[in-house]
Formats: C-alpha cells, sequence, structure tokens
C-alpha cells in the first residue's frame, strides 16, 4: 500500500479501458481493477549529455528525451559579471540534457487515500 504523494504522481485514465472499467469482453479491467483510472508516478532525473557518452548511464529511447537546457537556454554558455562567455554547470557547455522520466503505475486501490 502507497501513500498518494500529489507532486509525483497523478491520476490519469485507464489506456487499457479507455475509463470505462471494463475490458473489452465485459469482464472487469484487469490495469485498473475497474475504476477507470490508475495513478501514474513519475520519478524524473536528468544526465548531462557527458553521462551518456562516458557511459555512466546507458541511454533508454522509451523514458529518455534530449532536451535543451533550461540554465543557458541551449547556449552551452552563460555570461558572468565581467561579460565573459563561461561554459554552463548544468549541461557542461552542450546546450542539452537527457531528461529521464520513468512512470510507475498503480492501480486506485493500491492508494490508501484512494482505498476506502
Amino acid at each position: 500500500m502507497f501513500n498518494y504523494d500529489p507532486e509525483s504522481m497523478k491520476i490519469k485514465i485507464c489506456k487499457e479501458c479507455k475509463g470505462t472499467g471494463k475490458s473489452d469482453g465485459g469482464e472487469v479491467c484487469g490495469n485498473c481493477g475497474g475504476t477507470g483510472r490508475i495513478v501514474v508516478r513519475t520519478n524524473a532525473t536528468e544526465y548531462q549529455l557527458s553521462d551518456i557518452e562516458n557511459s555512466v548511464v546507458d541511454f533508454d529511447p522509451d523514458i529518455m528525451k534530449v532536451k535543451l537546457c533550461k540554465a543557458c537556454k541551449g547556449l552551452g554558455f552563460m555570461i558572468d559579471n565581467q561579460g565573459n562567455k563561461v561554459p554552463c554547470v548544468e549541461c557542461s557547455g552542450t546546450g542539452r540534457i537527457i531528461k529521464c522520466d520513468p512512470k510507475t503505475e498503480f492501480m486506485m486501490s493500491e492508494i490508501e487515500e484512494f482505498n476506502s
């Protein structure tokens, strides 16, 4: 049994039954337990491109995306107080980061607050 964490969990319509709670054969949907809803937990992590290049982490296209670095807006550098370009520490000067966004799905009955 898990506690609901609104920061990392979202309630979504079950993709298997499209929110009806029933399977194609009219049985209770095995994915959502008949509620038509599931709880999805996201554990987002960001990596630098060098982490992939140096084999610190393997790139998984199902859960990872290359995105612009928010800190330097994709430029790869920042301007210091003297007006000099310095490499962005967030992306190591590449202007890109790898966002890893694995999702775990739970039935509503597995979340304590929804199990009444």
